[in-house]
């Protein structure tokens, strides 16, 4: 009977994990899907914009300023500056 209650311990366990683990991937997957629509929105935008432009300070993150053509290449390179880039431009409405 000891060993009945070891197991049922065991699976609860497991049932536990394999629910926090799912969530976490859902929960990145759906991440990973918004961040890619604010990318192509912002590609698009980009790639709309006139070159005069595009030398124009876009946002200031972290206290640094960026352009359209710096905001651009980071965020190309989907690096983590671009993707908070992109999330600042999401706060302040302009994606």
């Amino acid at each position: 009977m000891g060993q009945d209650k070891v197991e049922e311990r065991e699976m609860k366990y497991w049932e536990k994990l394999t629910n926090l683990l799912n969530t976490k991937l859902y929960k990145h997957k759906e991440y990973s899907l918004f961040m890619n629509e604010k990318r192509a929105k912002f590609l698009r935008i980009y790639a709309n914009l006139p070159d005069e432009l595009r030398e124009d300070i876009l946002v200031v993150v972290d206290e640094k300023t960026y352009t359209w053509n710096s905001a651009f290449l980071a965020i190309k390179d989907n690096s983590d500056l671009g993707k908070k880039i992109l999330k600042t431009l999401e706060v302040i409405g302009l994606l």
